[in-house]
């Protein structure tokens, strides 16, 4: 299945008009194009082309769609080979299935959240003998080579965590959208408080409900606001 988002980047991107002509030889006529329509015989015109909103309709026989629709109706393509065409001739190359894109990201996730339990390791085992060495204790020469190589692998996680940009901004936004969804249960809350003809949800949530207080209202407010806008 073609994720949803390079169909929107085709449709976004696609002049519907050049797709046409280069089928099907279109006649400007005001703000449209007009031609003999593709789908069925006729000696007037009535296939009409409206470039602004990337939509072709015939008032001959009522055939209509956008530029990946003709493509399946003029060129006999299924959906799939329809966008590849498009995306192709615009030069954003074959989109991966929404089943790849998902393995790709979880592996991409696995490794990140390794290299992070990798560093965190790294920096509390460095911590452990950080303090040991403020306290004047004496390293154990058994214990320097793991220390050597605690710090090669420190320094190459490091690096190579700089590479899942991408992971750590999923993983933020998902964050901001869990705290947007506890904001407003808050307010949720509030108003099933105020609201006395809703007193049956009071015995299913009733603890919720009484914490509630005019301070949390405000701050469950303004992180509304905030979260709204940083998740755009």
């Amino acid at each position: 299945m073609i994720p949803q988002s390079y169909i929107d980047e085709v449709l976004a991107r696609v002049n519907i008009v050049d797709i046409i002509d280069a089928r099907v030889k279109l006649k400007k006529a005001g703000k449209n194009h007009t031609a003999c329509c593709p789908f069925h015989d006729e000696k007037s015109p009535s296939f009409s082309v409206t470039e602004e909103k990337g939509f072709y309709y015939c008032f001959g026989c009522g055939a209509s769609g956008n530029a990946i629709g003709f493509l399946m109706d003029y060129e006999r393509l299924d959906f799939k080979e329809s966008v590849v065409t498009l995306g192709r001739s615009l030069g954003l190359g074959d989109p991966q299935t929404e089943e790849k894109v998902r393995e790709s990201f979880q592996s991409r996730f696995s490794r990140y959240t390794a290299l992070k339990r990798q560093i965190l390791f790294d920096d509390i085992f460095f911590a452990i003998f950080k303090t040991a060495r403020e306290k004047g204790e004496p390293i154990p020469e058994s214990d320097k080579p793991l220390m050597a190589s605690a710090m090669d692998r420190l320094k190459l996680a490091r690096e190579e965590i700089k590479e899942f940009d991408d992971v750590e901004i999923d993983i933020r936004r998902q964050n901001l959208r869990n705290e947007l969804i506890d904001a407003h249960m808050t307010l949720i809350c509030r108003e099933l408080q105020e609201d006395r003809e809703l007193h049956l949800f009071e015995s299913r949530v009733p603890t919720r409900i009484d914490l509630v207080t005019d301070t949390e209202v405000k701050i469950a407010k303004n992180r509304v606001e905030k979260l709204s806008k940083a998740i755009g």
